[in-house]
């Protein structure tokens, strides 16, 4: 049955991916779950020129050093790929809603907070199954919305998942 339901879903696509970062004395280990869709053929964009992706990914990044918590939200996410064959690159960026649960220097105390990023890497995928590798630089601020420190969160990610295309 879920099979028959996918059918008319062209483009569609799951993942979940995990991986490593750091920011300052803190070691980073990102998760997120990503369901998405391509879009070339609302903007017409022909398939020899690449696609463009445009998803949700719903994320958790834990935080682990002297200062312990996470950054839980969702980011709406643009990716264009380019394929060699089975194998593919790509540019990711995206900004979105999250909290971050623990008071750090640069944002004060706990509370709402938001997502930038971007990155790139690189994909294979066989008979709608992929695996990627990637690197994702992260922004995390608070845009002034407390009285509080508004120095961002910076730090470099690197990322590895898998998924599945429809």
């Amino acid at each position: 049955m879920l099979a028959v339901s996918l059918a008319g879903c062209s483009g569609l696509e799951m993942g979940v991916s995990t991986g490593y970062g750091r920011f300052n004395d803190q070691e980073i280990t990102p998760f997120s779950v990503r369901i998405g869709k391509d879009v070339n053929e609302y903007i017409g964009l022909d398939e020899n020129h690449g696609n463009l992706h445009l998803s949700v990914e719903a994320f958790d990044y834990e935080f682990h050093g002297d200062e312990r918590g996470s950054m839980r939200g969702a980011t709406p996410m643009g990716r264009y790929e380019y394929p060699f064959g089975n194998v593919s690159v790509y540019a990711e960026a995206g900004a979105g809603p999250g909290y971050l649960d623990m008071r750090t220097r640069e944002q004060g105390h706990a509370g709402f907070n938001f997502l930038d990023q971007g990155g790139f890497g690189a994909r294979i995928q066989d008979d709608g199954v992929f695996l990627q590798l990637g690197y994702r630089y992260m922004h995390i601020s608070h845009g002034g919305t407390r009285d509080s420190p508004n120095r961002g969160i910076d730090s470099h990610l690197f990322l590895f998942g898998f998924g599945f295309r429809f």
